[in-house]
């Protein structure tokens, strides 16, 4: 809230998008003004230098103007096929990139930006009532935003979703916070995770955490203290990331269970009305899925909400 510089962002799948696109950002279906000026592309255009092979996460390109690290980019075969480019990393006229390449390129392949973005207005971003999780805002997204733009002549919409809150994840939990809550953990990051420090973790497990506090009132103003999230978000990067990794075919389901549990029991020391002790839920209230979650005493489950 009320940082400078902040943007709106869209990444269109069709590729860039032609002509001059407009967004609508709206808050309980009602149209808002939350940006200012016009929609800007990201005007990036270059070519691959030399020739890329699949596999690699490593590429050149000829000239590295406007390129930045957490851009997403297109590139394209004189013929056509073509896929998506995550930046990790710069240096000069190298690009590492977060996924290995799926196809062979040749010298000749483009590479473009496609982002649409627009500025957030400051004076918006500045006022607390404004807050996604405070009075009428408080739902799984903020905010909605409509982006209209043009693909080859035909007009396109798509749907973004974004959030106002107090302190980004970025700043809320460092890399070094969950290692020295997990020891070793960033150390044991899958090797595309390593050049980020688990930064892609971190931020899919603020949006969990309040995710999982959502439809229960109690909850979400226990996870509006900077401390209490702080303590659960450092244990649920470290799930997220054992997910990830079980997803993926490596056997640490083991792990994955006791980091579950550890995580499960953060939550309840926390979130629970610390004036209510625990009480072995009946076999009734166990069938009911998230039943009355917010009353002391009853057992509440805590979904798996995380998306790869």
């Amino acid at each position: 809230m009320g940082q400078a510089g902040q943007t709106f962002r869209c990444d269109p799948a069709e590729g860039r998008p032609d002509g001059e696109p407009s967004v609508a950002v709206l808050s309980a279906g009602l149209r808002i003004s939350a940006a200012i000026g016009a929609c800007t592309i990201d005007p990036v255009d270059t070519v691959l230098h030399g020739d890329a092979y699949r596999g690699s996460v490593k590429i050149r390109v000829a000239d590295p103007t406007g390129l930045v690290v957490g851009g997403r980019y297109l590139m394209t075969k004189p013929d056509g096929e073509r896929e998506w480019l995550d930046v990790l990393a710069i240096a000069g006229d190298a690009v590492t990139l977060k996924h290995p390449i799926l196809h062979r390129y040749a010298g000749a392949a483009t590479i473009r930006g496609c982002r649409i973005s627009i500025a957030v207005d400051p004076a918006w971003s500045s006022s607390p009532k404004h807050l996604s999780d405070t009075g009428r805002h408080r739902r799984l997204a903020g905010y909605m935003l409509r982006w209209t733009y043009g693909v080859e002549g035909r007009e396109v919409t798509a749907v973004t979703w974004a959030d106002l809150v107090t302190v980004p994840s970025s700043e809320l939990v460092s890399p070094q916070d969950v290692d020295r809550r997990n020891p070793g953990w960033i150390a044991s990051l899958p090797p595309e995770h390593r050049a980020t420090e688990g930064a892609d973790f971190i931020s899919e497990a603020v949006r969990v955490v309040r995710q999982e506090a959502f439809g229960d009132g109690y909850a979400a103003r226990k996870i509006r203290d900077a401390r209490v999230l702080r303590e659960l978000v450092q244990t649920r990067a470290a799930v997220i990331r054992l997910e990830h990794e079980v997803l993926h075919g490596n056997p640490r389901a083991s792990e994955l269970a006791v980091a579950e549990t550890r995580y499960r029991t953060s939550y309840a020391q926390l979130v629970k009305p610390l004036e209510a002790s625990y009480i072995e839920p009946t076999e009734a209230a166990k069938d009911k899925s998230f039943a009355k979650g917010s009353e002391p005493g009853v057992a509440r489950r805590i979904p798996k909400l995380t998306r790869f």
